[in-house]
């Protein structure tokens, strides 16, 4: 594990000082930093660039860190971001790691070999050492360095906050009353178009990023027709009801290859096999699946009422379909 340098520790303990972080939690913030500094230098980030902190997050989601650590995490580094632009940078040339961050995360192959199919861009929203929401971040997602600005000034706009537009999704799905599980699934893809499009303002957001994004998953992730599906009812759902923008026409995307469905029938011999190894209460359900047609939700939201012995007639009710 790469140890902090001596004068970046010493100026991060008493910014926490400062800033009134309780005595009981600095040792997790200092431990969460000397963990983002590893992973930039072991991923090849810059340390100096909040597009590293989104791929920190990922990793920490993808080591099933839970949601209070990885806002503790964001905090700490959120600290270390403000040190630096309060005047702390000279510790900058201590520390490991290049001072720039890909164009795009697919050119940078040593993050593309682990993080390649989960990055997002959170919402940047900060912690205490409970582990809930605490004050807003500050300062504009930007190079910390007269270097990196200077190798930045011809790149176009990113970095910018969608906090907004989180929330304006979240109030949008609820007033169509859609289910949790699609708020859920639009919020995944909107995560990873961000990412995509290194956080461009979204008053920016063109088909174009759209087009190239849906392309993207088709070729270089190799998703399937539905998930290239899924992404695009996300991202047409984010144009129309959050930008309020119209969407236009998608043409020229490569489209994800649909794989041919060929439906498994298991034979009535079969089917008695399965059947003769089963055990009460379980045989019961297996039966009415396969007798009745019935989906396993259906069979097992089954009451006494819905069964009518006299008639040989079972009722579902609030089916699907």
């Amino acid at each position: 594990m790469l140890p902090i340098p001596a004068p970046l520790q010493a100026s991060f303990e008493g910014y926490l000082q400062a800033k009134e972080i309780p005595q009981a939690a600095r040792p997790h913030y200092k431990k969460w930093l000397r963990f983002y500094l590893d992973f930039c230098q072991k991923y090849h980030a810059a340390p100096s660039q909040r597009g590293s902190l989104a791929l920190f997050l990922e990793k920490l989601q993808e080591k099933r860190q839970p949601e209070w650590q990885r806002q503790q995490a964001t905090d700490a580094v959120s600290l270390y971001y403000e040190l630096l632009q309060a005047g702390g940078d000279d510790n900058l040339a201590t520390l490991p790691g290049p001072n720039r961050l890909p164009l795009r995360v697919e050119e940078n192959p040593a993050i593309q070999a682990v993080d390649s199919d989960r990055r997002s861009a959170p919402p940047p929203y900060s912690a205490d050492s409970s582990g809930k929401a605490g004050r807003q971040l500050k300062g504009a997602e930007q190079p910390l360095r007269p270097d990196v600005a200077s190798a930045n000034r011809a790149r176009p706009l990113s970095g910018a906050s969608w906090e907004a537009e989180y929330g304006k999704l979240v109030e949008e799905i609820r007033i169509r009353h859609y289910s949790p599980k699609t708020l859920k699934t639009y919020r995944h893809w909107l995560r990873h178009f961000q990412a995509f499009s290194r956080s461009k303002p979204t008053e920016s957001l063109t088909t174009a990023d759209v087009k190239e994004f849906l392309t993207w998953l088709a070729v270089k992730r190799e998703v399937s027709a539905s998930t290239q599906n899924q992404a695009f009812n996300a991202l047409l759902f984010f144009y129309r009801h959050v930008l309020h923008r119209e969407f236009g026409k998608v043409d020229g995307v490569v489209r994800a290859k649909r794989k041919p469905y060929i439906p498994v029938v298991l034979s009535p011999k079969e089917i008695k096999t399965v059947l003769s190894h089963l055990v009460p209460p379980y045989d019961l359900a297996v039966k009415l699946l396969y007798g009745c047609g019935l989906r396993l939700s259906e069979c097992l939201n089954l009451r006494v009422q819905c069964l009518n012995f006299d008639a040989g007639v079972i009722t579902v009710h609030d089916g699907k379909g």
